[in-house]
């Protein structure tokens, strides 16, 4: 499947006569998607259905790749007038609802890290004080010999085969530059083709050089095991807590669905991680991967295209006994799984994250947080950006306030590292009633929760210059609710948006909410303007005096004053 040589053969035939195949542009479409050239994909994808070729959701989900929602939206509308399904709605509402994937935006600031290469690089896993990661970088000479990594090309993209390296000090990763792949299509001839074979390994003829890129090969990465007994693929690693069992994935033995990918057990020996076998799930005709064990060891998440599944790849999962065996698969169900494809399962600080392109998102696939909502259902809850992106997000990781995850937002898979901490806006309101500030009065905020429950978030007491405070989340809709004069409910309708930043800080003013007197209020007042007394009267009388007479005082001084002026 060397689908990197594959692109310059297909647009050979094309330009040589062959533009009325539809099968080529599809395929030559398909080959640019798997090496993550969206642009040029969407182009032969769209000339191949412009002829007449079936191809299903790809364009919608290029488009949606490429940041043309509308584009999206139109293609999934219309691939839903031929067949609806769960999957093409969902795809549509996360498309139409973009605003929903920002609301808690300001809760992580994320950084480029010093993992990445020009090549892929992702899914970091913590372990001790470092984090073991997956990389296909092409190394010198030297580092090859080092790490007895084999120069040798995974035809799927013509970059080398993944290895797991090992980090150990994780404090300085964070760098604010990106390193962009540069992509450059194969040129090749008669010479240099070989016999084709499934998921073909084969070391094509040294004249079919690597995209070599310049880049610092820090000596501080190192490869993270030698003994884990494959010449191809390995990776996504994941540990018990008590660091001496991890479980990989690895190319198995060749078969006649090629190179299937495999669940292996590793074990710590003497310093060393060794392979201790192959999971008993793994079966010669479908392909398991991406491993996440919870931390005490009992319970086991995979990845498999199996069957019977809902559809593209599912997540699975395995049950340890207590004499330590392993009880039958389960599939994860409908609740995490979809007709699209759910990936790269992890298990942190108690929650579990996954990736899926076959729910509400903002582009190829999302990382999902599976959260109890508040009718007691537990769902899949969107990240959201900056975590999620248009592109591929994945291999999501936390401790505490701080993680990492993968993504080929700028073009190859990239390691990122983030901060955590969840933010709140103060906003600042006024209250007064009948325009006279009203000191004293309370004041309610509330959500209306995904059940459509209202909830208090928070409450305040006026004070004297008619100020109050709450603290809320930014991007939220909330109701500021009080009472008038006869214990009715006023509710103002609030949004969380356009905060400001002051200092570390984010505030927002709110509008000045003035309660109207109720009727039964109007009539006392007036009732209380109209009713003067006898004492009131002569009150106002000697007070009207008093002003009078002291005018005439000011007055014959000011006189006295000018007239002494003028002798």
């Amino acid at each position: 499947m060397k689908y990197a040589y594959a692109i310059p053969l297909y647009k050979n035939y094309l330009h040589a006569g062959g533009k009325q195949d539809t099968l080529a542009y599809k395929n030559l479409g398909y080959a640019y998607r798997l090496v993550n050239k969206y642009d040029s994909a969407l182009a032969y994808y769209t000339k191949a259905s412009d002829a007449g070729a079936k191809i299903g959701n790809v364009i919608a989900e290029l488009s949606a790749q490429l940041g043309n929602y509308k584009e999206a939206i139109k293609d999934y509308e219309q691939i839903n007038n031929e067949y609806k399904n769960l999957l093409n709605d969902s795809r549509i509402f996360g498309f139409s609802n973009l605003n929903n994937f920002y609301a808690d935006s300001l809760d992580y600031i994320i950084y480029y890290t010093k993992l990445n290469s020009p090549y892929n690089d992702f899914n970091a896993v913590p372990y001790k004080e470092g984090i073991v990661f997956e990389s296909n970088r092409v190394l010198t000479k030297k580092r090859r010999k080092q790490t007895r990594i084999l120069s040798r090309e995974f035809g799927w993209d013509g970059a080398t085969y993944s290895s797991l390296y090992y980090v150990e000090n994780t404090k300085q990763l964070r760098v604010e530059t990106a390193l962009r792949p540069v992509w450059k299509e194969k040129h090749i001839d008669d010479r240099v083709l070989s016999k084709a074979s499934s998921n073909d390994t084969r070391l094509l003829d040294k004249s079919i050089d690597y995209t070599a890129l310049s880049y610092r090969q820090d000596t501080s990465i190192k490869l993270f095991s030698k003994y884990l007994g494959s010449r191809l693929n390995i990776g996504s690693m994941t540990f018990t807590k008590d660091g001496r069992t991890a479980y990989f994935t690895r190319n198995g033995k060749k078969t006649s669905q090629g190179y299937l990918l495999e669940v292996w057990e590793a074990k710590l020996l003497d310093g060393k991680w060794v392979p201790a076998g192959k999971l008993f799930f793994n079966k010669t005709k479908y392909n398991y991967f991406h491993p996440a064990v919870t931390p005490d060891g009992r319970r086991l998440y995979y990845v498999s295209d199996e069957a019977n599944g809902f559809g593209g790849t599912d997540i699975y999962f395995t049950e340890k006994n207590e004499d330590g065996s392993w009880k039958p698969t389960s599939n994860a169900g409908q609740n995490i799984n979809t007709a699209g494809n759910e990936l790269f399962p992890t298990f942190y600080d108690g929650g579990f994250y996954y990736s899926s392109n076959g729910l509400p998102g903002l582009g190829g696939l999302d990382i999902y947080k599976l959260v109890r909502d508040a009718s007691g259902d537990i769902n899949p809850k969107n990240l959201g950006y900056p975590i999620n992106s248009d592109a591929d997000d994945l291999g999501f990781s936390i401790m505490g306030s701080t993680g990492y995850f993968s993504s080929n937002r700028y073009g190859s898979d990239d390691i990122f590292t983030f901060d955590y901490a969840p933010v709140t806006v103060t906003l600042e309101g006024k209250l007064s009633v009948d325009s006279i500030m009203a000191p004293g009065k309370k004041v309610y905020l509330n959500w209306r929760n995904e059940a459509g429950k209202l909830q208090l978030i928070d409450s305040a007491i006026v004070d004297a210059n008619g100020n109050y405070a709450f603290k809320a989340r930014p991007n939220k809709e909330y109701t500021v609710v009080t009472f008038n004069g006869d214990g009715e409910k006023l509710e103002t309708a609030i949004k969380t948006n356009d905060v400001v930043k002051a200092g570390e800080q984010y505030e927002k003013k709110l509008a000045l909410i003035n309660i109207p007197l109720t009727q039964k209020e109007l009539i006392a007042k007036h009732a209380k303007e109209e009713v003067i007394t006898p004492q009131q009267k002569s009150k106002q009388a000697q007070e009207s005096l008093n002003r009078l007479y002291a005018k005439t005082v000011d007055s014959l001084m000011k006189l006295s004053k000018d007239y002494c002026l003028l002798a």
